[in-house]
């Protein structure tokens, strides 16, 4: 403040007046002027914060108009990303929620099957697709397909099984990856068929091949134990138990086929023949085997 002539002006007075009580409590209620009026619209110059107004602070993650000083502080509103009543504390949106504007609505849940880990957050885009499900980030999320994974947060797209496995839909790991019927392997793979001789039981746990029964075999990539049928020289139920073919009798094909073949006149077989030529002639009989037996010429 300047002085003038080494004295101090009313009008200087009532200034400092009013510049310390507008600065310090927005209060006109102590403000006088050279006339000694008190109070709004006096001073100089003229206070006009209004009698008993007081300075308004925001509460934390809060914010008014723009406009100085507010009059109330139910003029504060709840940032973005925070929500709470209009002058109120304001609490941050959690984890899988989102809020886009100011003011006292509550947060908005993301979409099903997606979240974030953070807080306070305020797009919708924030929200990423969980494991198991695909979409752009604040979209809908779709489950993955069947024989396809998806172990990750985000918009990346569904892998595949590897080959000869599958998985159910809305699978969120490779491990929910199986070998199919006919192959073994750990979950996950790889998946390799079983061989010939075995076969794959798909109503039991076991990620391996099951051998077929004794005197019996499959093709390779078999799904069930009646896939293994009866060698020839031996008959039974395909899956079951294999009987060798009697004495003088064969069978050379596979199956549950009974051994109804039957050797030549005056030959026989041993036991689980599973051909012709298996058949031999006699004593006292002579020809090929598997052919005509005549008798010995005397002598």
């Amino acid at each position: 403040m300047s002085v003038v002539g080494g004295k101090v002006s009313a009008r200087q007075v009532a200034a400092v007046i009013v510049d310390s009580a507008v600065n310090a409590s927005f209060d006109c209620t102590g403000v006088v002027d050279q006339y000694g009026i008190h109070g709004f619209g006096h001073g100089y110059p003229p206070c006009t914060q209004g009698v008993g107004t007081k300075k308004v602070i925001c509460p934390d993650n809060s914010a008014g108009p723009a406009i100085v000083p507010l009059e109330d502080i139910s003029q504060c509103r709840c940032n973005a990303g925070y929500t709470g009543p209009d002058g109120g504390e304001c609490i941050a949106c959690g984890q899988g929620k989102y809020k886009p504007s100011k003011g006292n609505a509550t947060c908005t849940t993301c979409p099903d099957h997606s979240s974030h880990s953070s807080v306070a957050r305020v797009s919708v885009t924030d929200c990423q697709c969980s494991p198991a499900y695909f979409g752009a980030d604040g979209e809908a999320c779709e489950p993955c397909a069947p024989a396809t994974y998806k172990e990750v947060w985000g918009s990346s797209m569904c892998q595949k099984c590897p080959a000869n496995s599958r998985s159910p839909a809305a699978s969120d790991s490779l491990e929910d990856c199986e070998c199919i019927p006919g192959y073994e392997g750990p979950d996950g793979g790889p998946c390799k068929a079983c061989p010939a001789g075995k076969f794959d039981d798909p109503t039991t746990s076991s990620d391996t091949c099951a051998n077929c029964p004794a005197h019996s075999d499959s093709e390779a990539a078999s799904v069930k134990s009646t896939d293994c049928k009866c060698m020839p020289g031996y008959t039974g139920l395909d899956g079951g138990t294999c009987e060798e073919c009697p004495e003088g009798t064969y069978k050379d094909t596979f199956g549950s086929e009974p051994c109804v073949n039957v050797c030549p006149a005056n030959s026989n077989s041993p036991a689980g023949s599973d051909e012709i030529t298996d058949c031999e002639c006699s004593a006292g009989y002579e020809g090929d085997d598997g052919e005509v037996c005549t008798p010995c010429e005397a002598g």
